[in-house]
């Protein structure tokens, strides 16, 4: 092989995740090999009064309205919380968008929806925090005229407004407008 140096401020390595399914191929239940894990409805059951929760669920996400797996600690909890009242009896539709919460260096990022480079991108920087040279914004990711994802930079503050967002599904087709959807002015947070 070859040596190759590569020299960079920063390093971001993902390495990905895969549930341990052999106990679920033994008892029959249904596995997602496209994302891994157990296919389950949008109430986490993979089966009546089976639920499954956290990253070894494949669940259908009525926010993007496509199915999703999603291995990170704020699903584990929010679908563990589901997933449970619905053991007991209820009939709750897993509807939460978990932030996917990293940092790089000074930056703080939480990534909300489908994160994905292959979309149109919308980026909207705070021109008061560049000027005092922090870096603040958000990029929208946009398919089909309508925002499926959320990037925060240094804006933790909006998560919930971009989940808000991501659940209208509106339609935008006026690129100034997107400006306005989520403040970056943090006295307004």
């Amino acid at each position: 092989g070859r040596d190759d140096v590569l020299v960079a401020d920063h390093v971001v390595v993902a390495v990905g995740t895969r549930p341990d399914v052999k106990y679920a191929e033994l008892a029959q239940l249904e596995l997602d090999e496209e994302r891994g894990g157990l296919l389950v409805n949008s109430e986490l059951a993979a089966r009546s009064d089976l639920y499954v929760a956290g990253d070894a669920a494949s669940y259908f996400d009525v926010t993007l309205s496509r199915r999703v797996r999603t291995p990170s600690h704020e699903n584990a909890v929010e679908s563990g919380r589901v997933a449970g009242r619905n053991a007991a009896g209820r009939r709750e539709t897993y509807a939460h968008t978990p932030a996917h919460r990293f940092r790089v260096g000074s930056l703080a990022f939480s990534a909300l929806g489908r994160v994905d480079s292959s979309l149109q991108t919308v980026a909207v920087l705070d021109a008061a925090a560049a000027a005092a040279d922090t870096a603040r914004g958000v990029v929208y990711y946009v398919k089909d005229e309508r925002v499926v994802g959320v990037l925060l930079c240094n804006a933790d503050e909006q998560v919930d407004n971009a989940r808000r967002l991501l659940r209208r599904r509106k339609l935008f087709y006026d690129k100034t407008l997107m400006a306005q959807l989520i403040s970056l002015d943090s006295s307004k947070a």
